[in-house]
């Protein structure tokens, strides 16, 4: 949502961008390497630099260190851990504490595409806030799967289920440069994930929810790219290399029937 934030601080607004799982534990979690997490705060605050944001690392443990059951793609997505609980009562209380403090107009929180264990957690955390002018963004590269904010917005009661859809997001995600790297069994894991939720939330109660589409002038992509690619550690794993998120992002405008640059948010 770099052109949403940029957006504000062009009309003298002051933004904070919080990253709740920023620190690592005492030990290399599998292939997560502790050694990497003082980049990956660094490569946030340069990116909240560019766009004018402070920012704020709350310190929790990213996934992986909190559990081995969160030490691959589909781990982090799909496991339950038994602690999860606990990680929540702990989000929430930093979210609590944060919002208290800051006093902000609006909250920004993940709407939980891709159900990432520590974004369903904030978007958790987020949903129990009260007085705020609360908006989800479309969690990125999560949404760029097709049907993956369909299948989302399923799960949370806000909407139907067709069958299709998941072959559709199969078919996707195959293609998606974020699962490049995955075996063939990683793949499956992850699409029977999402077809096992999807059946497992067929019965739950239905709200309302709409979206709220903003789009953007012709450089709102680059700058977007210009963003994100202040995250240099992480951009080929996550899009497949420099220059790419624009591509992916104009072309989820395209599916969605919209010219140029969007971003889009889900008010409930």
């Amino acid at each position: 949502m770099a052109a949403t934030v940029r957006d504000h601080v062009a009309r003298g607004r002051r933004v904070l961008v919080v990253s709740l799982f920023t620190h690592a534990g005492p030990r290399d979690a599998g292939p997560f390497k502790r050694r990497d997490y003082p980049l990956r705060r660094a490569e946030d605050e340069a990116a909240c630099r560019l766009m004018g944001a402070s920012v704020l690392h709350g310190g929790l443990l990213d996934a992986p260190f909190r559990s081995a059951a969160y030490r691959d793609l589909a781990g982090i997505c799909f496991a339950r851990d038994r602690r999860e609980a606990a990680d929540q009562r702990r989000t929430t209380a930093l979210v609590r504490r944060i919002v208290d403090a800051a006093r902000p107009r609006r909250v920004y929180a993940p709407l939980g595409v891709g159900e990432h264990v520590d974004h369903r957690l904030t978007h958790n955390a987020a949903c129990g806030l009260r007085d705020v002018d609360l908006w989800f963004y479309e969690d990125r590269p999560y949404a760029w799967v097709q049907r993956a904010v369909a299948l989302r917005l399923h799960a949370l009661g806000l909407g139907p289920f067709k069958a299709a859809w998941l072959a559709e997001l199969g078919e996707s995600f195959r293609a998606a440069p974020m699962a490049a790297a995955l075996s063939g069994p990683d793949r499956q894991r992850m699409l029977a994930g999402f077809a096992a939720q999807a059946v497992s939330s067929r019965q739950g109660r239905k709200r309302r929810s709409r979206p709220v589409t903003r789009a953007f002038g012709p450089d709102a992509a680059r700058f977007a790219q210009r963003v994100f690619e202040c995250h240099a550690s992480q951009v080929a794993g996550i899009v497949g290399g420099k220059g790419e998120y624009a591509k992916l992002a104009l072309a989820y405008a395209r599916l969605l029937k919209r010219g140029g640059y969007i971003e889009r948010f889900w008010r409930m």
